[in-house]
């Protein structure tokens, strides 16, 4: 810290730093989720410890999406302050809640008061646990079905 300057500005341009990696910590969070569950991937792996040769989808697409983008490899995983690496199952499952909201909320507005058909599924899958599907099919404002 500078003779001349604050500590009330000294604190506002760390708390400006921290807030802002955490930002971008987050933000490459939300799009390895978001890849994930676009494309049906478990996120989870059965050993991820640091020596595991693979860590699962989510940890080793981390890792891979911070590769060459020094912004990123700087605030992320071990890099990261130990109580805000945001890698915890719960964090994620807490993000893909998140995400389901905000694609629910779309598909409610896109539906308004048209009319749709609701198919729903349910089957038991290999550990016994039941699992149900919900598709709902309906003509948006263009003219597709979706």
């Amino acid at each position: 810290m500078k003779q001349s300057q604050s500590i009330s500005a000294a604190l506002s341009k760390q708390f400006e730093q921290s807030k802002s990696e955490y930002r971008t910590r987050l933000e490459a969070l939300i799009d390895c989720i978001t890849f994930l569950i676009r494309n049906g991937l478990a996120h989870r792996g059965h050993d991820e410890s640091e020596d595991s040769d693979n860590r699962g989808n989510f940890l080793e697409l981390l890792e891979f999406h911070a590769r060459g983008r020094e912004i990123i490899q700087r605030v992320t995983l071990e890099n990261a302050p130990r109580n805000l690496q945001l890698a915890s199952l719960d964090i994620q499952n807490d993000i893909v809640r998140a995400l389901s909201i905000e694609v629910t909320k779309e598909i409610l507005r896109d539906l308004g008061d048209d009319y749709f058909a609701i198919l729903v599924d349910e089957t038991r899958d290999v550990s016994i646990k039941e699992q149900m599907v919900v598709v709902i099919c309906y003509v948006d404002g263009i003219g597709y079905v979706v």
